[in-house]
């Protein structure tokens, strides 16, 4: 609990942290895997040499797809969260800052 109080305080802008999220866990677990899951067990025989069931070509290259545009989008989103979070002006004022601010 210690911890991710400290991390509220240390990190002003809670959205950039939640870009990096979402571009990575999210994507992964949203676009990647589920069509993943769904050919390995579509591929996966049952009893000897029967499959459970078997994707015909056209569902394979849809889903072969989905995944390749979905790790392009999360490799892209996660590159750019992460340019935004290492950006040295991107957390100038923290609750950590020596600058107080008196209006």
């Amino acid at each position: 609990m210690a911890l991710i109080v400290l991390m509220g305080l240390a990190v002003p802008d809670f959205g950039k942290i939640l870009d990096l999220i979402g571009g990575s866990s999210v994507t992964l677990m949203s676009f990647i895997l589920p069509p993943l899951c769904y050919i390995r067990l579509c591929n996966e025989e049952l009893t000897e040499g029967v499959r459970h069931r078997d994707l015909s070509r056209r569902e394979r290259i849809l889903l072969v797809t989905i995944i390749i545009v979905g790790a392009i989008g999360g490799i892209a989103s996660t590159y750019s969260a992460l340019k935004e979070i290492l950006n040295p002006k991107a957390f100038t004022y923290t609750c950590f800052s020596r600058k107080i601010f008196l209006k």
